[in-house]
Parts: structure tokens; sequence; C-alpha cells
């Protein structure tokens, strides 16, 4: 199940974060920070990254305030971040994936 203590450790903070007090009481900044993570640093963790933003894309108006949390924490568009981090079609998917939510304003 668990291959080290690193794993255990990860596990119990992730639970940790998803429990703990949210900062607008609807976990959008946790969204927002953790679809920052699977960008963050080297590679991006593909397979986390469409979870997380077909997830968020189910909910437009959940999807819409992600989307605001990320550019006020990180500066920069949800949508300008794939961009950087991915190419293709792939890229193309995803995008057209965020931007859906702007639709049904």
């Amino acid at each position: 199940m668990f291959s080290s203590s690193g794993d255990i450790e990860r596990a119990l903070l992730f639970i940790l974060h998803g429990v703990k007090q949210k900062r607008d009481g609807q976990g959008i900044w946790r969204d927002a920070k953790l679809l920052e993570k699977t960008m963050a640093g080297l590679g991006t963790r593909d397979t986390q990254l469409v979870y997380r933003t077909l997830r968020a894309h189910w909910n437009p108006h959940r999807m819409e305030a992600i989307k605001e949390a990320y550019k006020n924490r990180f500066g920069k568009t949800l949508e300008a971040r794939i961009r950087g981090e991915t190419s293709g079609s792939y890229r193309d998917l995803l995008v057209k994936v965020v931007r859906a939510s702007e639709t049904t304003k």
C-alpha cells in the first residue's frame, strides 16, 4: 500500500488540508493551489491536471471562482498557465475545458 513513511506523511497532510477550515468556506483556494501544484516544478503532472480541471469543470460557477482565486493568488490566469505548461491538441482541449464555464454565465 504505502512504500515509505513519506507516502504516509503526504497522505495524512492531504487529509488534513481537506478537513481544516477553508479561507473561503468552500475550498476554492485549495482547488486553485492544487491546480498550481500539478504544474509546478519540473514536468507537468498530466493525470492530476486533467482530473482537477475536469472535476472543476462540472460546476461552472465553481470553475469561475477557482479561476479568479488562481489569478489573485498566482498573478496569472489559469488559462495562461495551462498554455505555458502544455502543447498541441492536449493544450487546446484543456483550454476549452477551462473556458467552457465562461459560456454558462
